[in-house]
């Protein structure tokens, strides 16, 4: 595949924002976070792997038209491998390494693990969200984020408390204060705090070190990432009453699944936002469309959760991938059931679920670790398996409660599925896609989940959606309480595999793109 159908495939989208939204001291604060998003870009592409900024910067002085080809579809996908094409390389690199830039590019999981054995007292350092590892002659070394990145950390940090000084929203500038002090001092527990703190805020920003996702050696190490967002009060207002009812759903979920019920902070805010520009993990492409932060557990111990909606980003994809994806793979009566609206809802769904379910686990040696520890790797795709079946589960448990109506049940389903096609496309890298496959597999294994050989279409079917999902929110509940590597595994082997009728199908859907590049108009708008 060369440069320019990569370029294709993607549909450059503006996320425009009406100028009028933003007071003169709102553009001042952004003017800031602006310079400090893309410092904090400059530490990502390091995260992703060392030779990238060289490499960025070289496609950028091309003279050729496939140099300049490159430079602009590094930007898209924010780094040097194509997440649309199963991380292959698209420019001058070589495979993207297992642990990115976060590990010596030699390093293995065996070598990892046979250092903390013979070295106990390294563990947390190396275990922790916020470490690099490096070797120092013939030892491992963990080194602080603060400190392998001070170069971009330290002026980010100073832009963030200058950010604060024009917002108006008191607990929205104690965050950017707090996250400035945490980007020096490499302890993140008190500034997300902060943020789950924040409240009537108009202008709503994440900043700092969350997803491990492109950790695929161990799983633990997170990337730096940021979101600058104008906060819809009304629909975010709409959803509070669905944050109140997570606490008797994470109770429900424990004894659907045999497990100690996991103890959490009740808080659970969630905020309808569209996006205005993003830096780090959130330039990636796929973008996001929603995300559920802290991951922290110790954080979600004592606060809870905060769920962040991407409105516009969502719109954008249904439209422009979702509804054209559906018309060329569900079947024809079952088409009328996709909406946006229902398509919003289980994005919701997927984020509040993120923040239920089991927290902790028992090693074999005795040891208390996080589900994510236990499952290093496999964590992550098992983990997006769950939000989006015991949302959807949780969601018919509120409808039998009287909470929601009955109306969206079937069409939830619907988007699930042809979200699942979306996520499929990418390739079996795709944290999402081994995700979206277990889903899947299970649900037609269960008869859920259907297919035509003769239509070369898939459907749900009503009748037997309630109890596959039932069945397959226990499982994945009860494989991640269980904190086996060893099951999790089998599991995976099991149904984790991409469907061999979905990738047929996806053959003949080429025309549709697989997603959006978006751009940002805020940064003309405030002379950046």
């Amino acid at each position: 595949m060369n440069i320019n159908q990569r370029l294709a495939r993607v549909v450059p989208t503006a996320l425009t924002l009406d100028a009028a939204t933003l007071s003169e001291r709102d553009q001042q604060s952004f003017k800031r976070l602006v310079a400090a998003s893309d410092l904090l870009n400059e530490v990502y592409l390091r995260q992703m792997g060392p030779e990238v900024p060289a490499l960025r910067d070289r496609l950028a002085v091309s003279a050729d038209d496939e140099g300049r080809a490159a430079y602009r579809y590094l930007q898209i996908q924010n780094t040097a491998w194509d997440r649309l094409d199963d991380n292959a390389p698209f420019a001058d690199t070589g495979p993207w390494p297992p642990g990115a830039g976060y590990y010596p590019p030699d390093l293995t999981a065996d070598e990892f693990n046979a250092w903390l054995a013979d070295h106990p007292a390294d563990r947390e350092a190396f275990e922790s969200y916020f470490t690099v590892i490096r070797r120092d002659g013939d030892r491992l070394v963990a080194i602080p984020y603060s400190e392998a990145y001070a170069e971009w950390l330290k002026p980010a940090a100073r832009l963030l408390a200058e950010a604060a000084d024009f917002i108006d929203n008191e607990s929205e500038a104690t965050y950017l204060r707090s996250r400035a002090a945490a980007l020096r001092s490499n302890d993140y527990i008190q500034s997300d705090i902060d943020w789950m703190d924040v409240h009537d805020n108009a202008i709503e920003v994440v900043f700092g070190p969350y997803e491990v996702y492109a950790d695929r050696l161990m799983g633990y190490k997170a990337a730096f990432q940021s979101y600058l967002t104008l906060r819809d009060q009304a629909a975010s207002a709409a959803l509070a009453d669905w944050a109140a009812r997570l606490p008797a759903l994470d109770e429900h979920l424990a004894e659907l699944a045999g497990y100690p019920r996991p103890h959490r902070g009740a808080a659970s805010p969630i905020s309808v936002v569209n996006e205005v520009y993003a830096a780090g993990w959130g330039r990636k492409c796929p973008p996001s469309t929603a995300f559920a932060l802290p991951n922290d557990e110790r954080v979600r111990a004592l606060k809870g959760s905060k769920k962040v909606m991407l409105r516009n980003v969502g719109q954008a994809k249904f439209e422009r991938l979702t509804r054209p994806l559906a018309e060329r793979v569900l079947a024809d009566d079952q088409l009328p059931l996709l909406s946006f609206d229902a398509s919003f809802e289980t994005v919701l769904l997927h984020e509040l679920a993120h923040g239920l379910g089991p927290a902790q686990t028992t090693l074999p040696d005795g040891r208390q670790v996080t589900v994510g520890v236990a499952l290093r790797d496999l964590y992550s795709a098992l983990e997006e398996a769950k939000a989006t079946v015991v949302g959807i589960y949780c969601a018919q448990v509120l409808t039998d409660q009287g909470v929601l109506s009955p109306e969206l049940e079937v069409s939830r389903a619907v988007a699930s599925l042809v979200g699942s096609f979306r996520a499929i496309r990418v390739g079996a890298t795709y944290v999402y896609a081994t995700a979206s496959a277990i889903e899947y597999n299970f649900l037609y294994e269960a008869g859920a989940f259907g297919y035509s050989a003769t239509t070369g279409r898939f459907r749900v079917d009503p009748d037997r959606l309630r109890a596959g999902y039932r069945d397959l929110a226990r499982e994945l509940l009860a494989v991640e309480a269980a904190g086996d590597y060893d099951r999790a595994r089998a599991f995976l082997a099991r149904y984790g595999q991409l469907p061999p009728a979905i990738l047929q199908a996806l053959e003949h859907v080429g025309e549709v793109p697989m997603d959006i590049a978006p751009s940002f108009p805020v940064v003309e708008l405030i002379g950046q």
